[in-house]
């Protein structure tokens, strides 16, 4: 009668030939852990991350059903030697004809008591049987000893076989395939959870960036259904990367003082940036003001890095078009502290991105600003909303006296923040 594998598996444990962790490796299921939070927003390192752990997960998951067949032969093969040893042991001693002999042996030396001397036939036929008799009582002794060496050469090799079986429930011994399997269950359970995780991270984060609705996955994975788990993965990358494709990064300087938008308006007004930065205060000057998306001409879009400049008065040497203050202003640095605005979600979700700390700030110039951050800190967030900035009173510059920042570089105070977006517009589903 043929038996399945998850019949001998059980069978094999129940007679204690297998460690339980394999009866019960199709039960396992992991589902999200709640008390982990990954950013929505991180869709390149929730990609990556994924990308790897799925690999892990397949790969711990081979690991652990080599080890599964590789305990199920090793028990069911340790049951089969119990079994065949003895008959083994049987048919070697039954090759032996020790019975067959000792009969042949019993009816030459009756022969040889019926055989009278009477005449020469008689005594020769006497004489054969009687050698007969004698040698094959020679072969049962020796078929005796032979059968008691048989016995003890299979006691031993029983012996070996239950010492060495032994050595699959020993701990650490790498024999114990359970206890391997077990470990690697452990650890195969954390990485679906942070998996699982990450996976609700990133459909939430396509759907507020890109407003698409990922297939989402199941709650609960286990060995099987790990293959479904790489192929949603693998749709997701196919499908961002198509849509990649269609997207342009570029970079935007919006000034905060000087005008920008319709009839000479501007992000934060003059009167307002020069009565905070005029402050007399040791304590950190703050700037608060909104952006719109008319910063970036009307497009919805999505920041990659953002940097900072400081803007002062132009002085201009006639005739020259050179700027007597510039080499002073290059001198000098600002350190600024950026609040980026509250972050949506599409499941109702505010949030805030950790601040960023941009300690480096120079003078508006050529070329991108000294002071620019690319990070998780500002990937993929929204710039429209409420920014907040904080500037440190004090100005470093080139020597050792102080500059205070009310009072500017060489009594020329600051006079405009000049902010540099690296943007993208997220692109719309593929045909």
């Amino acid at each position: 009668m043929s038996t399945t594998w998850l019949e001998l598996r059980r069978s094999l444990v129940e007679r204690g030939q297998l460690h339980e962790v394999f009866d019960s490796l199709s039960d396992v299921s992991w589902g999200r852990n709640p008390k982990q939070y990954y950013e929505p927003l991180l869709i390149t390192e929730h990609i990556e991350r994924l990308s790897d752990l799925v690999d892990r997960c397949l790969s711990l998951r081979r690991d652990i059903r080599d080890l599964e067949i590789l305990a199920v032969k090793s028990g069911a093969e340790y049951e089969l030697f119990i079994k065949t040893s003895e008959l083994d042991e049987e048919i070697e001693k039954l090759r032996l004809l020790a019975n067959s002999r000792q009969l042949e042996s019993e009816g030459h030396k009756s022969a040889t008591e019926n055989f009278g001397d009477a005449s020469t036939i008689e005594r020769g036929y006497k004489a054969i049987s009687m050698g007969l008799h004698n040698a094959l009582q020679d072969e049962v002794s020796n078929a005796t000893k032979i059968a008691a060496l048989i016995e003890d050469r299979w006691k031993q090799v029983r012996s070996f076989q239950a010492a060495y079986r032994e050595r699959f429930t020993e701990s650490g011994n790498a024999h114990n395939y359970g206890e391997r399997a077990s470990s690697l269950m452990r650890i195969l359970g954390l990485q679906v959870t942070e998996a699982l995780g990450r996976t609700e991270a990133l459909r939430i984060g396509l759907k507020s960036i890109y407003s698409w609705d990922a297939t989402e996955l199941p709650n609960l994975l286990n060995l099987a259904t790990l293959d479904e788990f790489a192929v949603w993965l693998l749709r997701v990358k196919q499908e961002l990367g198509l849509r990649n494709e269609h997207e342009t990064v570029a970079d935007q300087v919006v000034p905060l003082v000087q005008p920008w938008f319709e009839a000479g308006s501007s992000v934060m007004k003059r009167e307002e940036f020069d009565a905070a930065i005029g402050q007399t205060t040791d304590s950190p000057v703050t700037l608060r003001f909104s952006l719109d998306r008319r910063a970036f001409f009307g497009q919805e879009v999505r920041l990659k890095g953002v940097g900072l400049a400081f803007g002062n008065r132009f002085g201009l040497i006639p005739t020259s078009g050179v700027d007597s203050i510039q080499t002073a202003d290059s001198f000098a640095r600002l350190s600024i502290k950026i609040r980026t605005p509250l972050q949506n979600t599409t499941e109702g979700d505010e949030y805030r991105r950790p601040d960023i700390v941009l300690g480096n700030v120079s003078l508006h110039q050529n070329g991108q600003p000294a002071a620019f951050y690319e990070g998780v800190c500002i990937d993929n967030i929204s710039p429209f909303g409420v920014w907040e900035f904080q500037l440190h009173p004090w100005i470093v510059w080139k020597d050792a006296t102080a500059q205070k920042l009310n009072s500017g570089v060489l009594k020329e105070k600051i006079r405009d923040l000049k902010l540099m977006f690296r943007v993208y517009s997220p692109a719309k589903a593929t045909a």
